[in-house]
């Protein structure tokens, strides 16, 4: 049975700002597959960041902390399944170099 590795669980993926001003777990949430989800509509619909002063009161709604529970529990929307599955060391999504004065200063593989 296939588990989900939530990237956005453990720091490696970056949560993100839709142009329709909803905060979403990561990038790849933002596809109409994910969107249309029920569950996913239901984290949409307290992630307008225009109703919270800060991002942590978003995260701290009944509706993440139960979108971490699931994700715990292999349970997720599209998005997290074509991206965050468990997969072998060499099957990357990408792999990200980051470089200073010219130097590789380290590399994030997701």
């Amino acid at each position: 049975m296939k588990k989900l590795d939530p990237k956005c669980l453990k720091g490696e993926m970056q949560a993100a700002l839709t142009n329709r001003g909803e905060l979403i777990p990561c990038c790849y949430c933002d596809t109409q597959r994910t969107l249309e989800n029920p569950k996913f509509q239901q984290l949409l619909k307290v992630s307008k960041i225009k109703n919270y002063d800060t991002i942590e009161e978003i995260y701290l709604t009944k509706e993440w902390i139960e979108f971490k529970k699931d994700l715990e529990n292999d349970k997720g929307p599209w998005a997290c399944w074509v991206i965050c599955v468990k997969r072998d060391d060499d099957d990357l999504v990408r792999k990200e170099t980051f470089t200073y004065k010219g130097k590789i200063d380290r590399e994030n593989k997701v």
